[in-house]
């Protein structure tokens, strides 16, 4: 465990436990407490998959800054099982002012390369033939099929809707053709896991998005990849204050 109200790293200034970031900066995976956190000045902070973050106080995002939640395990297997993770947050107050974020877009499984199938449960398969789309990944619901190559992803997560974790999967890799250059027709990645535990008040005007990737395609837009599936954005809180903005769902 890092107590970052006892370590100096860069880019953050420390004051008796209170973490404040202006630039941007990255959080290897690690367990991180402190007091209070404070992202500013449009600075992104970006934390490492398999993390957690404890504040014992407020987290607050402030000035169209964002916390970027990244996903561990997400090209493959671990010991033959998908055991691909976000960020967990746990603190006692947050405030996410209007134009900031907490955000996982495109922080799940990856997407398939060329012809290939994604990574994830629910990954969408590959396609190969003259000017074919790779097929949309699945998660809470079925992908799409890019077109006449069969092989959406498998639905899964639906035994955990009450405490989800899983991240989202990985599009399928179409033809991908693009003027004699073929390392077109990526498929999009999924999306990650927001997982935020609130113990007093949360005042959210902000967003929380976990969204899936589009694939991607050539310069003429032929044999684009399958586009990854939303992730999961979880809440938890007592008062909770500001609009709804709850976006778990991805492109597919």
């Amino acid at each position: 465990m890092i107590i970052l109200n006892s370590v100096l790293l860069i880019n953050v200034v420390i004051a008796n436990g209170d973490i404040n970031i202006s630039t941007d900066t990255n959080w290897p995976e690690d367990d991180y407490s402190m007091d209070t956190l404070t992202v500013s000045n449009g600075a992104t902070l970006s934390i490492d998959g398999g993390s957690t973050l404890s504040v014992t106080g407020t987290l607050h995002i402030s000035e169209n800054s964002k916390i970027v939640l990244k996903g561990k395990n997400t090209s493959g297997q671990v010991e033959s099982q998908w055991q691909g993770t976000g960020v967990e947050i746990n603190t006692a107050n947050i405030t996410i002012d209007t134009g900031s974020k907490i955000v996982a877009d495109g922080q799940g499984y990856v997407g398939g390369g060329t012809e290939s199938t994604g990574a994830g449960p629910g990954a969408g398969v590959g396609c190969s033939g003259w000017l074919v789309r790779g097929n949309g990944a699945s998660y809470g619901g079925s992908g799409t099929l890019g077109g006449s190559c069969p092989g959406v992803g498998s639905i899964y997560g639906l035994d955990s809707v009450a405490n989800p974790t899983d991240l989202g999967s990985g599009g399928g890799g179409g033809m991908g053709y693009g003027y004699g250059n073929v390392n077109y027709g990526w498929g999009g990645n999924g999306g990650g896991a927001i997982r935020l535990i609130v113990t007093n008040t949360l005042t959210l005007n902000g967003a929380t998005p976990a969204m899936g990737a589009d694939g991607q395609s050539g310069p003429v837009n032929l044999g684009p990849g399958g586009g990854g599936t939303g992730g999961w954005s979880s809440r938890s809180s007592a008062p909770c204050a500001g609009p709804p903005s709850r976006r778990p769902g991805g492109r597919s």
